[in-house]
């Protein structure tokens, strides 16, 4: 608004060009740099969903995009680098921020209204696109989509991106990667992190190593097991105690002594 007043009202020649040129390269900086907007709403508001058959996901089944108008991916703005040690790597935080069923309920309905889907709404997870686990807006309407899930439920279940998030947020709070890379590769194309992350990562029993997944364990005080993402087993575990990590070394940090149940 400074920049129109100063070009429209008195100041005039070198002055001018210099504040149009600084504000179209601050443009152009944003974008080179994918900045992503903000948003504070509030968890505890239903928030205005867009007009009924105004968004259009791009893809289909798991690995679907929210449109990028409707739904481009917003920041917490209380979460930045010099806060994850408070927020987003403190054990149970994103409980504390996350928005009540009764709200969601709500707003997952209009929000598939705006999306057009045709499916009941138990086809549909009512997903934070930048995920609370990585920064995301906590309710806004721009941050929150009906994202395809699996057909059919088979005890406690992660889809793809579920799996990317889990990573991102490991290698953020362990600084192997900063948090704003992690919210770029999400809302820039997640499907092609996964393939980078996750997709590619081959399958390993060694200490530390990364199995495409993760690897998944019981809290349950009798447990004595870690298992592979891909190993079935862990589906009959009990989801209130399931507990899931990105590397062998971080479940055995946890449990020291318990074994692989298989080989990954």
């Amino acid at each position: 608004m400074r920049v129109r007043r100063a070009v429209t009202g008195q100041t005039h020649g070198p002055i001018a060009a210099i504040l149009v040129s600084c504000a179209v390269l601050a443009v152009a900086a944003a974008s080179a740099f994918g900045a992503i907007g903000a948003s504070g709403a509030s968890a505890h508001t239903v928030q205005k969903q867009p007009a009924p058959g105004t968004c259009h996901q791009r893809g289909s089944g798991l690995f679907a995009r929210p449109d990028a108008h409707c739904t481009p991916g917003l920041r917490n703005p209380s979460v930045r680098q010099a806060t994850i040690r408070t927020t987003i790597c403190r054990s149970g935080w994103t409980a504390t921020v996350r928005p009540p069923a009764s709200i969601t309920a709500v707003e997952k309905r209009a929000s598939l209204r705006s999306y057009g889907d045709r499916l009941s709404a138990s086809h549909y997870e009512y997903d934070h696109f930048l995920p609370l686990e990585l920064g995301g807006a906590v309710n806004a309407a721009g941050n929150l989509w009906p994202e395809p899930d699996y057909a059919r439920r088979q005890g406690f279940y992660l889809n793809p991106k579920d799996r990317l998030e889990n990573v991102l947020k490991s290698r953020v709070c362990s600084g192997r990667l900063p948090l704003v890379t992690a919210q770029r590769l999400i809302v820039g194309n997640w499907p092609a992190a996964y393939r980078t992350y996750v997709g590619a990562t081959s399958s390993s029993s060694a200490a530390g190593g990364v199995a495409s997944g993760g690897y998944y364990a019981s809290s349950y005080r009798t447990a004595r097991d870690i298992y592979c993402a891909d190993d079935p087993a862990w589906h009959a575990l009990s989801p209130k105690y399931l507990v899931h990590f990105a590397t062998l070394t971080q479940a055995l940090a946890r449990f020291p002594g318990r074994r692989l149940h298989r080989p990954c």
